[in-house]
Parts: C-alpha cells; structure tokens; sequence
C-alpha cells in the first residue's frame, strides 16, 4: 500500500515546508517536509525538491507499516500509520502499544493509543496532541 492523499496532506499540513536548511533542535540539519540533510543552514532547496524527498522519505515509512501490520486496513487507516511512523519514528511505532493491539485485532483498543503520543520531554504537547487527533480521524474515516 500506499499513502494516500489525505495522508500526505496530513503530513504537509503539520510538517510544513521550509525551503532554507535549519538545525532542528536535535542536531539535524533539516529541509522541506522535516527531511535531514548535509546541506549546511541556510541552504536552499525548490519547492520540486522539497516535494521529491518527502516522496523519498516516505517509502520506508510505507514499507515500515506494510510489513509491521499483520491486519486488513483500508486506505485512510493506512495512510494515518504513516503519517503517525513518519512523525514518532520506526522504532517508536515497531514497539508500540498501538502496533500490537491492531496487529491482534483490536483495532478500537489501537484507536485509544494514538492520544497517548502527544508529548515532548514528558510535557503535553498542543501541536501533537492536535496531530494525533487528526491521524485519528483519518484513520476512523471511510474511504
């Protein structure tokens, strides 16, 4: 599967796009849609190339989700796990609660899981806390 269009707008919508290199807090330098680069701060990128490594950088993520998920999904529940693995992380979405109740088949217990990831350094974070909403609405969405 696929990100779909609603993920990917997703992910535009809360990564937004820079176009000028910066350091992101964590010793990366970043560009575009959140994408780590070698480029020095204050590079620049074009809009076509921002857009080119978000499609880059999301095909592991899709290849992440495909092959964790042992369970039917459609396409908005899809392309809100990747949405979800492209902002938390692989690792963090290979080991989690939410992974292993889908994968059972508990999928209202997944539900419940995605509020549980909106903090940063143990305090509540407004902006994830709205992203986890809208991953959760995709995800409860019909396609």
């Amino acid at each position: 599967m696929n990100i779909n269009e609603a993920g990917l707008n997703l992910i535009k919508t809360f990564e937004k796009c820079r176009l000028v290199v910066y350091n992101d807090g964590y010793g990366y330098n970043t560009v575009g849609y959140g994408h780590k680069t070698s480029l020095p701060v204050g590079s620049r990128i074009t809009a076509t190339e921002a857009e080119n490594l978000l499609k880059t950088d999301l095909e592991r993520y899709e290849e992440c989700v495909n092959n964790a998920v042992k369970v039917n999904l459609n396409d908005n529940q899809f392309s809100a796990l990747v949405c979800f693995t492209f902002n938390c992380g692989q690792g963090a979405f290979l080991g989690s609660k939410l992974l292993k109740l889908l994968n059972s088949g508990d999928f209202k217990g997944a539900e419940s899981q995605f509020s549980r990831w909106n903090r940063v350094k143990g305090k509540i974070s407004r902006g994830l806390t709205q992203r986890r909403s809208a991953e959760l609405a995709l995800f409860l969405s019909e396609v």
